[in-house]
Parts: C-alpha cells; structure tokens; sequence
C-alpha cells in the first residue's frame, strides 16, 4: 500500500514537473515538452504521450514518428533524451531510427533504450554505439530479447556525429513481426 502511494506521488511530482515546464511564457531552458500520440499512428504500437527533455514544440517531436522521411525531429543538443509514454502496457522488441535528410553531422551516433513501469526505475533494453548513416534516409535496425511489457520507452542520446545539433527523420517501435518484416517504402505509403 505505502509503495503504490509512493510510486502515484512520484509520478504526479513527474507530471507537475512537465506539465509547469512546458507552460513557461519566457525563453529560459525547460525540462520537457510534449506532444499526444493519436491511436492512428503507425510508428509506435499504441497511442500515448511523447516528451523531449528540452525544449520543443508539438510539431517537431511529432515529425520523429510522422512517416514522412522529409521530415525530422531536431533538437539544439547532442545529448538528450526522448520518452514515449504509452497508454498502456505495451511490449517492445524492435525499433527502427532514420538518419534525416540534413548533413550526417547531425545524425545520432550512439543511444541507449530503457524501459519502466513508473519512470523512476529504468531498465536497460538496448544500447547502441558508434552507428554510421551511409546514406541519408537510411535506417538502424535495432532487435533485442523482450518479453516485458512497460508503459514509458526512453531513447537517451548519448552523441551524435560532431555537431551540436541532433536530427531523427523517423522512430519507429514494434513487437515480432509489427516492423521487423516492413522496409522503409512499405512504411512510408501508410502515411
């Protein structure tokens, strides 16, 4: 009992935190932005909440997982972290990261995915380092042993390729067969 009114305080310490951050009227640094993901997305398994630890409008974050290769999520910082908060339990063994159409400077080098049931303790799924882009538009395929499900996915950047700026044209993630099996012009007609 004492542990799930602490784990409900927790979170709603988390969520006052990003929801006052995301309502500043000045240009000071905040902590979070955020943006709906609808039930209608293809990219991610279900509907749900996307936060970026600095600050960025709807629009941008939702251009990550937007099925439009022409478009990117960018963001002013080479280390940050993105967190996909589902709406329910949802089980991930398989994602996808699309390098941008913009200069390979730009493009993310190395991550990690962590997992969590109440954003406080991650566990770490995936970890990625020293990925190049030979092209642009190109994509990293990341497949990992999974059988939990959790609500919040965290995609922490660690580096990209020298610039100050990080782009990601697409994220996508998936359970089994849901994005292993499609190539990138079978995603981009379901847009």
């Amino acid at each position: 009992m004492k542990k799930d009114i602490l784990i409900s305080l927790c979170f709603l310490i988390f969520t006052i935190t990003f929801a006052a951050s995301c309502s500043r009227d000045n240009d000071e640094i905040e902590l979070s932005s955020y943006a709906k993901v609808n039930s209608d997305n293809t990219n991610l398994p279900n509907k749900g909440v996307l936060y970026s630890e600095y600050k960025s409008d709807e629009t941008n974050l939702l251009n990550m997982i937007d099925n439009n290769k022409e478009t990117s999520f960018s963001t002013d910082h080479n280390n940050f972290w993105i967190i996909w908060k589902a709406s329910s339990k949802t089980t991930i063994n398989h994602y996808r990261i699309m390098a941008s159409t913009d200069n390979s400077t730009t493009d993310p080098k190395s991550w990690i995915l962590s997992a969590s049931e109440d954003s406080i303790h991650w566990d770490t799924l995936d970890k990625e380092t020293s990925i190049q882009f030979k092209n642009r538009s190109d994509y990293k395929d990341c497949k990992f042993q999974n059988e939990v499900g959790y609500i919040y996915y965290k995609l922490q950047f660690t580096e990209n390729n020298g610039d100050s700026n990080t782009h990601i044209a697409e994220w996508w993630m998936g359970y089994g067969e849901d994005v292993e099996n499609l190539n990138i012009d079978d995603l981009m007609s379901l847009a």
